[in-house]
């Protein structure tokens, strides 16, 4: 079968459904999906092939967050012009880890851990903080996360434009929840659930 025919036909690999196809084409892209997904991860090997990804993809979803791999600096600055959210070097992601390796072993074993063993279910997660959402305008201490929901609180981002530093790292207690922010907090998945419920109101 030619990758063209085998384009129009989603195959199986164990749970994931996959295209065979040149992701640099429009029609593979809506074959794929692209119509009906949250986020689109550009991640081939040529920086040129996910600028192009990551053009097709703007102009015709321009909400759809997009991340892209990217080698090149330059390129990297071309394609977040073109609409990606984020832009990922993995060269620059290996030398910093290598670096967090020899200079703080523990704590990258402990997030290695946290992030890769199935079998616990503790993660760092975001909490979106919409304009209505009965947690805008609150103290911390008031949403009481930790005495509710048992999470920790990383970190508080408040949206652009405000007069508040865009990111707040261990904020504290007294700290304001802005609508329109983000919550970054560890705990297990369940209980991040239920405070996402809480937030959005569904609980």
């Amino acid at each position: 079968m030619s990758t063209r025919a085998r384009a129009l036909n989603p195959e199986y690999f164990g749970d994931v459904l996959y295209v065979v196809g040149d992701a640099t084409e429009e029609d593979v892209l809506e074959r794929a999906g692209i119509a009906r997904a949250k986020g689109l991860l550009a991640a081939l090997p040529h920086d040129k092939d996910n600028l192009v990804i990551t053009v097709l993809a703007h102009q015709r979803f321009p909400k759809l967050r997009v991340v892209s791999r990217a080698s090149d600096q330059k390129f990297a600055e071309r394609i977040a012009k073109a609409g990606a959210n984020a832009t990922v070097s993995v060269s620059q992601i290996g030398g910093l880890r290598m670096a967090s390796e020899a200079i703080r072993p523990h704590a990258v074993g402990f997030l290695d851990a946290m992030l890769k063993n199935q079998n616990k279910t503790l993660r760092v997660e975001d909490l979106e903080i919409a304009p209505g959402s009965k947690w805008a305008g609150k103290k911390l201490t008031d949403v009481d996360l930790k005495g509710r929901f048992n999470l920790l609180v990383l970190g508080l981002k408040h949206p652009k434009g405000s007069d508040l530093p865009e990111i707040v790292v261990n904020p504290s207690d007294h700290a304001t929840v802005s609508g329109g922010g983000v919550i970054i907090a560890m705990g297990e998945i369940a209980d991040i659930v239920r405070a996402r419920g809480d937030c959005e109101g569904r609980s």
